[in-house]
């Protein structure tokens, strides 16, 4: 035992020959092969197994097995042998209940757990089908028939265990399995729901296939783990991180600030041009406007004794030293010029408000002068000077809380300047927020806080902040609007990039009724919870239904979770309504294009898998153009801004797109003599985003051939006809004038998604398949397709087959599901799923005569020879967890190809006329 643990293997073969027993125990239980692999040593481990016969289901006294001390030594090569070559028993469990899964999963050992999970058995089947609760399960229960596993992921960390497809996107599928849980599913989906930011890995929503079999579909992570992907430079960070003693870990704000500081050290100003040259501050234009600021806000500060304005001044002077020093890009220049002018303003707020200001963004944030020390941070680096330190933000943090727990005393103040009941319902949301997170405060601390919070409640008479609060509201103090990087305005008001939790997103500020549209746009004024004071007298009755419909809106939207769907973090109804949402970096399809026209029918097909998922979610879009499809930061296209238009403004503000109607739908135009988008456009169903894709199409081709030069004219799909025009040939059933580019089976294609009537225009889903062969084809063009590539799959394939064989083939399989199914070892969902694909399949095959064409009759018999295929492999079917998942969505997933056939033939699954 001690050569095999101290992996001598010569001395272990000389004493395997001596020895009479070879899995003789010491004191403890242990054999030779348990301390082979306690020493991890996998060639003395084949030995003892495959030439000695040691017993690889021995257990120690305290229960554990050759397989547990594999696992609990990390030896990933030995525990793949055990059980690939040597098939050991996974269901053993230790004197404290352990099997070597749970092992593993509380050790975090993710690899492990994704070798040991395709031998775990099927679990038990539980009484019932487990569910959410009712205002989580129409959001986020995802039907299995919209999910087809493509392959098991046994190594790295992509997510999930399964590399899937969701509605035809790339998705990852992560099995629930119990004995790896501290939770229920049930808690595990509601908890993660919660968890919504840029920074963490997006779940779409959760599957029930069956009583057995529970899963989550979550974000495909394509660089795979931190640990493949980080960079050498931050180990020392992470070892003060992962510190044996939890007393000396750095804080989680230090960690947030180192991170973001190695950032912008590796790019201090990425947006800035590199050849932009350098100018003293001598020479700057506006020189006079920096002069006379700083001479008022240094008056100003003689006489100022409040310790954050304080520090807020030493670091804008020492800024204003370094520009006074040297040369520096004029875009620095204007930067430190709109800051000066931003703390004046600051500083000219009155003591009470400006206090209330502090009381109501104290929250993670730390207070409502963390935009200008974030700002100061990026202008000192990009100005080569050091920043401020982690363990000064700490201070400043700590002094800071003070500042707002003693403030939130003072009752009188908080209900003088809070009025309106939303704003101070989000006032006790902050504070609650602080109360519940009681381990970071003193009890004092506590004490002042919760006095304050029940006298503020009785007063307003608000017993349940759920009605009023609801579970999408971001605080506008979370936010750092960034006013250098404004992203544009439209009809419904203005775009800008922001900071959100140290992380970038973008706000959508909407204008309602009587809001001022001249009104400054900052962080203090546009997103506070206060009206502009100037503004006109409001239709309060108006603005409060548009107010209805942005909630009714934000309440949709939140509940979209799609690649392909711009990702919505939550909104703000107090004061002046936006939305947060997912940065799209690349900009609008139409910029995209322009830079990668090489990437057409891919950016078109991935706009089509969002829309393809609204509609599953029974969402009609409504406003389909090349600039409400964007492509983000992972290159993926898009869709947003579905119902802006429709909360924006007045009647007497109507948004003026002037050539919007080049997109919409011939039935949607409602007035002949109307001018405007939305004195013409009319209700919107799945049909009319269908034509409005097919325009987009169009307007994408007009782009590319702009870039290879081949015209000038303006990128609009039809384009320079005005609206009257464009609304005259649309509905005579006409399209515009195919792109050079378009091939004529390009051009069949749109010409199938703008029919002039709604009913004959081909459905999504098998848009998303005619533009995935598209992509498939553009690839063929410069590589060859091998096995290692990823290509959009088209699920419809174009087999051979004779109908008249169909109904033999059909009995041949209801004879092996009536065997199988009299099988008490096996589980009865799989045999009622695939009974169910069979009826389907003959409903269709009665609805499918001599006057369809020889294709639809090839695709059809392809799904039947599929079909027959999955069911005669439930035979060789193993009893285990991954191939009840396999067989199970394999059904679900011929089921879904079933029905994108009968979509594209206009046939019905229930074996009528659709």
């Amino acid at each position: 035992m001690w050569a095999a643990k101290n992996r001598q293997i010569q001395i272990v073969k000389y004493l395997a020959k001596l020895s009479n027993d070879i899995n003789a125990r010491n004191v403890y239980g242990d054999t030779a092969l348990m301390m082979a692999v306690d020493g991890g040593d996998l060639d003395i481990v084949r030995f003892l197994i495959d030439q000695s016969g040691a017993d690889v289901n021995a257990t120690s006294k305290a229960g554990f097995t050759a397989l547990m001390w594999a696992v609990e030594g990390a030896s990933i090569d030995i525990v793949r042998y055990l059980l690939e070559e040597v098939g050991v028993d996974v269901k053993f469990r230790n004197q404290l209940g352990e099997t070597a899964f749970q092992k593993a999963a509380d050790r975090g050992y993710q690899e492990i757990q994704r070798i040991l999970t395709p031998f775990l058995p099927m679990p038990p089947s539980v009484a019932g089908t487990a569910t959410l609760p009712d205002d989580h399960s129409s959001s986020w229960n995802i039907p299995p028939r919209e999910i087809e596993l493509n392959f098991y992921h046994s190594s790295g960390n992509i997510g999930g265990e399964y590399r899937a497809k969701w509605l035809d996107a790339d998705a990852v599928v992560k099995l629930y399995i119990p004995e790896a849980s501290q939770s229920t599913f049930e808690d595990e989906v509601c908890l993660w729901q919660q968890l919504r930011h840029p920074n963490i890995v997006k779940m779409y929503g959760a599957c029930y296939p069956s009583q057995s079999l529970q899963f989550f579909v979550c974000e495909y992570a394509s660089n795979g783990s931190l640990f493949d992907y980080v960079h050498s430079t931050i180990t020392k960070q992470l070892w003060r991180m992962c510190s044996y003693n939890p007393d000396k870990r750095v804080s989680l704000l230090s960690v947030v600030y180192e991170l973001e500081s190695l950032a912008i050290s590796e790019c201090p100003d990425k947006c800035q041009p590199e050849v932009e040259p350098g100018k003293s501050f001598e020479g700057y234009e506006r020189r006079d406007d920096v002069e006379e600021l700083w001479a008022r806000i240094e008056t100003f500060m003689v006489k100022c004794d409040d310790s954050q304005y304080c520090q807020l001044f030493n670091n804008i002077k020492q800024l204003y030293e370094l520009l006074l020093s040297s040369n520096y890009r004029l875009t620095l220049l204007d930067s430190y010029l709109v800051l000066l002018t931003e703390f004046d303003k600051i500083l000219r707020i009155p003591s009470d408000q400006a206090q209330i200001l502090r009381l109501s963004s104290t929250r993670t944030t730390t207070n409502n002068l963390y935009p200008f020390r974030w700002r100061i941070q990026s202008l000192l680096a990009s100005l080569g000077a050091a920043s401020i330190g982690s363990d000064e933000k700490d201070h400043q943090y700590s002094e800071n809380f003070e500042i707002f727990v003693s403030g939130a005393q003072d009752t009188f103040l908080v209900l003088h300047h809070l009025k309106s009941p939303e704003e101070r319902a989000a006032f006790l949301w902050t504070l609650k927020s602080e109360m519940d997170d009681g381990t970071k405060h003193s009890r004092v601390q506590l004490e002042v806080m919760t006095s304050a919070y029940d006298d503020i409640a009785s007063k307003i008479e608000i017993d349940d902040l759920s009605t009023i609060i609801p579970e999408w509201f971001i605080p506008w103090y979370e936010l750092i609007i960034d006013e250098w990087s404004n992203l544009g305005t439209g009809g419904f008001g203005s775009v800008c990039q922001a900071k959100w939790l140290d992380s970038d997103v973008v706000v959508k500020q909407v204008l309602l009724i009587g809001d001022d549209k001249q009104f400054p746009d900052n962080s203090y004024s546009c997103l506070s919870a206060s009206l502009n004071p100037l503004s006109a007298p409001l239709d309060e009755a108006k603005r409060d239904e548009a107010l209805e419909m942005f909630r009714r809106e934000v309440d949709i939207w939140f509940g979209l979770n799609h690649p392909h769907v711009v990702r919505l973090f939550g909104a703000c109804h107090v004061g002046r309504p936006f939305f947060v949402c997912e940065y799209a970096t690349n900009g609008t399809m139409i910029k995209y294009l322009q830079k990668h026209p090489d990437q057409l029918w891919r950016v078109l097909h991935e706009a089509a898998l969002g829309v393809q998922y609204l509609h599953a979610r029974g969402i009609v879009h409504g406003d389909l153009k090349g600039n409400n499809i964007v492509v983000g930061n992972d290159k993926k296209a898009k869709v947003t801004d579905f119902g802006l238009s429709s909360i924006a403004m007045s009647d007497d503000d109507k948004p003026q797109v002037s050539a919007a109607l080049h997109w919409v739908a011939p039935e949607c135009f409602l007035d002949t003599s109307a001018e405007s988008y939305e004195q013409a456009k009319t209700g919107t169903t799945f049909a009319s985003d269908i034509y409005s894709l097919g325009m987009c199409i169009v307007e994408a081709l007009q782009v590319v051939e702009n870039v290879a030069g081949k015209h000038t004219e303006v990128c609009l799909p039809w384009g320079y006809l005005d609206n009257i025009a464009v609304r005259y040939h649309a509905r005579k059933g006409k399209l515009p004038s195919k792109p050079t580019k378009c091939t004529s089976e390009q051009w069949k294609l749109v010409s199938r998604m703008c029919v002039l009537e709604p009913q004959k225009r081909i459905k999504i889903s098998t848009v998303v398949d005619e533009l995935a062969k598209l992509v498939v084809d553009e690839l063929a063009k410069f590589v060859e397709i091998n096995e290692d590539m990823d290509p959009p799959t088209c699920t419809m394939t174009t087999l051979s087959g004779d109908l008249n064989s169909v109904p033999v083939i059909t009995a041949q399989a209801r004879v092996l599901l009536d065997r199988l199914v009299n099988d008490v070892n096996r589980c009865n969902v799989e045999y009622s799923l695939y009974s169910s694909l069979w009826n389907h399949l003959e409903r269709v095959r009665g609805q499918i005569d001599d006057n369809y064409s020889a294709k639809c009759m090839t695709m059809y018999c392809s799904l039947v020879d599929a079909a027959y295929e999955a069911t005669l492999n439930l035979q060789n079917a193993k009893d285990s967890l991954t191939c009840l998942t396999e067989t199970t969505m394999r059904c679900y997933a011929l089921e879904r190809r079933l029905e994108k056939f009968c979509e594209v033939y206009f046939l019905s699954t229930n074996g009528s006329d659709s």
